[in-house]
């Protein structure tokens, strides 16, 4: 019912290549939640409806080419460098198709060291994760305590479809912005971390959430194209199943051993800022640049307290002078 051929997607998706760039604009309200050690976490509410979930290999060409996509054209993946083929990953995001997700809620920024600080001294768990200023990601942490972590705050993670729709919207754009790159709308690889490519985005490693607010998804949810990667649900398989379109969750356990990590980080390049990429990850490692957000299912809205949006500066005593590309 949702989905349909790999090349009317294409051509879907060529559509809107040349499309106005169309930026998310901050939610009006977002639900505000309290973890049991009393932290606030922001949620934004996701409708149910129809997306453009992944991306066909044409697509994925014309990243580096720079060309409009053919769909009746020959696929030439020796365009793509080789360093970017590791483990054949780039098909892996494809076929693009629709599908259905019913509504849910999905936290507005990446899980803060100050919420995992919460966690920890409510649970006395142990850990190794990376921890920073209060409004700094946590990140080296697993695929395990970004699920534990989601559980004890009455959340879970968002599957790999949630993830994505929270972050594209409905129209399959690459960036949660709209199509086209822009080296100042998200945390990446620059002269101040690993690459000597001439650019600065502000930031030697993490930026404080929400520090890109100009370049917000269409849902108004921040920080997806870079700054961490994120943890999601999902086990990894090569490809999506065109099949499985509504409410997809990844396939069964007893199939797969890794997970689904999405997003891009402070550590990574820009191509791997499309919304599309997806990587495979033991569940087990921990690095540096991977955290994790939450969602939860929106069936108990009634429950949830309804708030006008506020900077993240505001959760702690945190006093310090925003980005500039946060105005």
């Amino acid at each position: 019912m949702f989905a349909f051929p790999r090349t009317a997607a294409v051509a879907w998706l060529i559509s809107l290549s040349g499309a106005m760039e169309v930026r998310g604009t901050e939610p009006d309200s977002v639900f505000v939640l309290k973890t049991p050690a009393g932290t606030p976490t922001e949620m934004v509410f996701i409708p149910e409806g129809e997306f453009i979930y992944g991306m066909d290999i044409e697509l994925l060409i014309s990243l580096f080419t720079g060309a409009p996509p053919d769909p009746n054209g020959p696929i030439d993946i020796s365009v793509i460098p080789e360093s970017e083929r590791i483990d054949n990953r780039l098909p892996g995001e494809g076929p693009s198709g629709i599908v259905f997700l019913d509504d849910y809620l999905i936290d507005r920024f990446e899980a803060t060291s100050e919420q995992f600080r919460g966690y920890l001294s409510s649970t006395g768990q142990a850990t190794q994760a990376q921890l920073g200023e209060p409004d700094i990601p946590v990140v080296n942490v697993t695929w395990f305590e970004a699920r534990d972590y989601c559980d004890w705050a009455g959340q879970r993670l968002p599957t790999e479809a949630e993830w994505e729709k929270a972050a594209r919207g409905t129209d399959g754009r690459k960036y949660p912005w709209g199509n086209s790159f822009y080296v100042d709308a998200l945390n990446w690889q620059d002269n101040t971390s690993i690459a000597d490519n001439g650019v600065q985005d502000g930031f030697a490693q993490l930026a404080p959430v929400g520090s890109y607010r100009r370049f917000l998804s269409p849902y108004g949810v921040e920080d997806l194209a870079g700054n961490a990667r994120e943890w999601v649900w999902d086990l990894y398989a090569f490809g999506h199943d065109p099949d499985d379109n509504h409410n997809p969750t990844g396939p069964p356990e007893e199939e797969r051993e890794r997970h689904v990590v999405k997003g891009s980080s402070w550590a990574h390049r820009a191509f791997e800022a499309h919304l599309s990429n997806r990587v495979r990850s033991s569940a087990s490692l921990r690095r540096s640049f991977l955290g994790f957000r939450c969602a939860r299912d929106a069936d108990d809205l009634a429950e949830l307290t309804r708030g006008t949006a506020v900077s993240p500066s505001t959760w702690g005593q945190l006093k310090r002078a925003r980005s500039p590309k946060a105005d």
